[in-house]
């Protein structure tokens, strides 16, 4: 699973009522983000011209923060979501503008939350979170800071062993996102000048598979100031990674100066209302295209600061093995979703609804011998846009993909693919290319009714079928 960084914010101001209690924003019920978000990572700006109260909880939390934002100002807040795509939030006035900037079907919220405060104030202290539910191989935590007084301190957090220091303020009254690298021991530091008034607390993690963090953070700032400006981070980030981990900060002065980031191609502009105050500092984080770019908008060149930390990758392939590796109903939740490349190997799905409903597996996805045996292995309404690939005996049961299967992409039956009948469910569909080898298709039915296939006529056919209707070109 992985996250998913849109090229524009997801406005979700219409699901919140605004005023002083906590209520539900129901992120399920519109389809905000898709059946299965565990979290999201949201981007609360005030475009007000007051200071204004807001935060953000897990539904049914008991942690009870209220920030109050001064105007114009930002921050990212991590929030992990109930089973119906719902959190809990404390609006105070209109203008909070709260946007989903990143969402994740992984379960890595961490809640409730545990208290992280290091014991020891004005130096670089230890802190371990291996003890607070974040597993070995992490390679980052995800800390919730709260200030709960209106004094301003300074805070900071860096890798174990590390040496990179942005020692700045945290504003008072106000609740922040920050990723804390971590060593192999599950070890992050970090400094508080004040331990009563900036807490911090594990509200998630980040696998290592999906991120890596910076010992050393690379500058990135943009020489010109004034106008959106691309950020190659080609050098120092791998392709296929998602999104960067940032450290953004106006320190040189105590000028406030405008500073924020979007994704290349987005057409949000926010840049009028991205203050980041004098002295003080925040972690954001950034969709990149496919070029590694992303765009910023600094009001100052040389009091604005902006740093790469890490950066949030593409998932690894997956290989499904062994008997019974997935032996249960629904074992990838309802919908599963797998957005790499996918290998299922003899016999590794074993039951019904193994992938949960619907089924979606946007990578390439190959069935090796006897790699799916139970009906309805995919669940209903599977969606496999990538090539698919199955191989020998590949599906063994009936319904193997559930009804309606869309498979977009290259679909390649090897002999003998397919062995019962209504393989694929009814209303199959396969507006991709079609190869199928003899026997390809070894009983009636074997995509359901009705079909919806072009087959080549170049390309070698042999069917078996009954009731089933295939228009050959030419």
């Amino acid at each position: 699973m992985a996250w998913v960084f849109p090229d524009n914010e997801i406005d979700i101001n219409a699901r919140i009522t605004i005023g002083t209690v906590w209520v539900d924003v129901d992120l399920g019920t519109n389809n905000d983000v898709p059946a299965g978000t565990k979290a999201v990572i949201i981007h609360m700006r005030n475009t007000g011209a007051a200071s204004y109260r807001g935060a953000v909880r897990p539904n049914g939390g008991s942690i009870n923060p209220v920030g109050n934002y001064s105007p114009l100002t930002f921050t990212y807040l991590f929030v992990k979501l109930d089973a119906n795509r719902i959190f809990e939030a404390q609006v105070r006035n209109a203008a909070l503008d709260l946007r989903v900037v990143a969402y994740t079907n992984d379960d890595i919220g961490i809640d409730p939350y545990v208290d992280k405060t290091p014991a020891v104030a004005g130096s670089y202290q230890d802190v371990d979170v291996s003890n607070a539910g974040v597993p070995a191989g992490a390679a980052a935590a995800l800390f919730y800071l709260d200030t709960p007084t209106g004094l301003n301190k300074k805070w900071a957090i860096r890798k174990d062993g590390t040496t990179f220091d942005s020692y700045y303020y945290i504003a008072g009254y106000t609740q922040a996102l920050a990723f804390g690298a971590l060593s192999a021991a599950r070890l992050t530091e970090v400094e508080a000048e004040d331990i009563a008034t900036i807490k911090t607390w594990v509200q998630g993690y980040i696998p290592s598979s999906q991120c890596l963090m910076a010992d050393t953070p690379t500058e990135k700032t943009p020489g010109t100031a004034g106008s959106w400006q691309e950020v190659d981070c080609s050098a120092i980030i791998p392709a296929g990674a998602l999104a960067a981990i940032l450290l953004i900060r106006s320190g040189t002065t105590w000028n406030s100066r405008l500073a924020c980031v979007r994704k290349k191609g987005s057409t949000d502009d926010f840049s009028a209302s991205s203050l980041v105050v004098g002295q003080r500092h925040h972690h954001a984080v950034v969709g990149l295209d496919g070029s590694r770019v992303f765009q910023a908008y600094v009001e100052h060149a040389t009091e604005v600061d902006i740093f790469v930390l890490g950066y949030i990758d593409t998932p690894p392939a997956q290989t499904i093995s062994g008997v019974g590796n997935i032996a249960t109903g629904e074992a990838l939740g309802s919908p599963g979703v797998l957005p790499g490349p996918v290998t299922l190997q003899p016999v590794a799905l074993g039951t019904g609804e193994a992938w949960g409903t619907p089924a979606v597996l946007p990578g390439s996805v190959s069935v090796i011998a006897s790699g799916i045996v139970s009906a309805e292995a995919f669940g209903a309404a599977a969606v496999l846009p990538g090539a698919v690939s199955l191989q020998p005996a590949g599906i063994a049961s009936e319904e193997a993909v559930g009804p309606p299967t869309i498979l977009p992409g290259a679909v390649t039956l090897q002999p003998p693919g397919i062995l019962s009948g209504e393989s694929f469910g009814l209303s199959f569909v396969l507006p991709g290319e079609v190869a199928i080898r003899p026997p390809g298709i070894l009983s009636a039915e074997a995509f359901g009714l009705p079909l919806a296939a072009r087959i080549p006529k170049h390309l070698e056919t042999t069917l078996t079928v009954s009731r089933l209707e295939v228009k050959v070109d030419g």
